[in-house]
């Protein structure tokens, strides 16, 4: 049975032993829970609820707005798709496709040298997953689960920092360790560069697939900086930065909305990024999601059990 909730405008912020959920319309904090240990990582399911990998412990915890805590065995980065009810997660020597919430493995893909990601994203519809293999960061990995055949492998201009994949998976923003961000084909393995003028810490690509967000640090500021694909091979053109006051540690976008997570606060964002429109004093955080517009779970609440 499938469940439909419409929810706020919300966004999850990790920070150390905590996550905080922020109403992004009014803004405030309608929500803040502890956590059993430090997150290494934050991803947004699609019923609504946080997964976090914490670093010390070979756990996972899955988060609720209400506090309600679900304990996971095993560090777990999932990648969530428009199916609800599914998860890739890039384990070693293997991608596998499981069933989201239960965890059981639905399809598996043997990928070569797979024995850790620095960095990995997907498309919308899950059909490609990129990632970056921890041992060798300048290499970027894309795996089509449903189709037959090895994965793709890439070769960056320079060590990737931060990943995105369009939402139809033609292409790949590859932000780079020397200040480049690099647009690179799917199809045709290779990429055009821009420079963004400083070192970048997070990419989005919008939904239309045509602009790609980065945030960038230079000399203890940062700034979110707009670059528009072009057509014939021509590198991306920035079309607007907007400055954060801050430095940027992590970013999060959907549709109008950006947030940007900074040191000691976070940046609420409007018109996909040109304007400022609100900070909210939250220390020390390191990952932000935004929480699913209209939250779908195959498990009703009544039904969940308590925590393995």
């Amino acid at each position: 049975m499938a469940l439909t909730l419409p929810v706020a405008a919300v966004v999850a912020v990790l920070s150390g032993a905590s996550v905080t959920f922020v109403d992004t319309g009014k803004p405030t904090v309608v929500g803040e829970v502890r956590l059993p240990g430090q997150g290494a990582a934050l991803f947004a399911a699609p019923d609504g609820r946080v997964v976090v990998p914490l670093r010390a412990a070979e756990e996972s915890v899955v988060v609720s707005a209400t506090g309600k805590l679900e304990l996971w065995r095993g560090r777990i980065f999932p990648l969530f798709f428009d199916e609800f009810d599914r998860m890739h997660v890039l384990l070693p020597g293997e991608l596998v496709t499981m069933s989201y919430p239960e965890r059981v493995p639905i399809l598996r893909v043997p990928v070569a040298g797979a024995v850790g990601a620095w960095r990995l994203a997907c498309s919308l519809d899950g059909r490609v997953v990129a990632f970056v293999p921890g041992d060798r960061r300048g290499e970027v990995v894309l795996i089509t689960p449903r189709q037959s055949g090895p994965a793709q492998r890439l070769q960056a201009a320079a060590d990737v920092v931060a990943l995105a994949v369009a939402r139809d998976g033609s292409y790949v923003a590859a932000a780079e360790v020397d200040g480049s961000l690099e647009a690179i084909e799917a199809a045709l393995g290779r990429g055009v560069r821009a420079s963004l003028g400083g070192r970048p810490v997070a990419v989005e690509i919008t939904e239309d697939g045509r602009t790609i967000l980065a945030a960038v640090n230079s000399g203890g500021e940062g700034w979110l900086a707009a670059l528009r694909l072009r057509s014939g091979g021509r590198p991306p053109k920035e079309r607007f930065r907007t400055p954060l006051g801050g430095e940027a540690v992590a970013m999060a976008a959907t549709g109008e909305e950006v947030v940007v997570a900074l040191k000691g606060f976070v940046a609420l964002l409007g018109g996909s990024g040109r304007t400022l429109r609100h900070r909210l004093a939250i220390s020390g955080t390191t990952a932000v999601a935004f929480l699913p517009a209209h939250s779908a779970s195959a498990v009703p609440d009544w039904g969940e059990g308590p925590p393995d």
